[in-house]
């Protein structure tokens, strides 16, 4: 049994492309069956206009503005339908010029005691070398860069520091996988989602696993 817990999880799908913000409202989701009636009409709407869209539907929020589409969940059980609306809004998108895609996890863990939470930074980053000129080091946030296994993407970030959401001994990571075909076509980043971003999430949760599990 792991003594890490996980006590909040989201996820965040975000295009960079050029898009209509006016054009994707609860409304348009649903008459293309990407969602529910009654999901569109418990909408909550925050704003609508021609540089930005903003709501949230059926537990994932959306965000469009002219140059950058943003869709997000704070509950894993959400992940399949965000990837799933994502695909289908660029099924009927098909023509949108669209660049890039980061798939993004966000995890916050609580450590079983503050032992465990100091002994975890001074794992990422041991406080030796700054000991000699600076009084009480601490890991403050990290960031590293490598490659994902079998992926396509230009690179893996996974980040790590101190949870402002969960205290005490509160641990955030947050992962971005950054894809990016070449040209503009977006059935290539159709294609990435349906292909990739469930297995990125899924990793990403495996390397926070994996770095807590560790002895420290």
């Amino acid at each position: 049994m792991p003594e890490h817990r996980c006590e909040l999880d989201g996820a965040a799908l975000v295009l960079i492309g050029s898009f209509n913000p006016a054009i994707v409202q609860p409304s348009w989701l649903a008459r293309h069956k990407l969602i529910r009636d009654e999901e569109a009409d418990a909408a909550e709407v925050r704003m609508v206009l021609p540089q930005l869209t903003d709501f949230t539907v059926a537990g994932l929020s959306l965000q469009v503005t002219q140059d950058r589409l943003v869709v997000t969940t704070v509950d894993a059980s959400k992940f399949q339908p965000l990837c799933d609306l994502v695909i289908g809004m660029f099924t009927l998108l098909e023509h949108t010029p669209a660049t890039a895609i980061g798939v993004n996890r966000m995890m916050h863990f609580r450590l079983p005691s503050a032992e465990k939470f100091r002994g975890f930074g001074d794992m990422l980053a041991p406080k030796q070398v700054w000991e000699a000129k600076l009084t009480s080091p601490a890991l403050l946030s990290e960031t590293m860069q490598g490659q994902r296994p079998s992926s396509s993407s230009k690179q893996l970030r996974m980040k790590i520091e101190s949870s402002v959401r969960v205290a005490p001994f509160g641990v955030y990571f947050e992962s971005n996988e950054h894809f990016e075909p070449g040209g503009q076509d977006v059935s290539a980043l159709r294609r990435i989602v349906a292909e990739f971003a469930m297995g990125s999430l899924a990793y990403a949760r495996d390397l926070a696993d994996h770095l807590l599990s560790q002895q420290y």
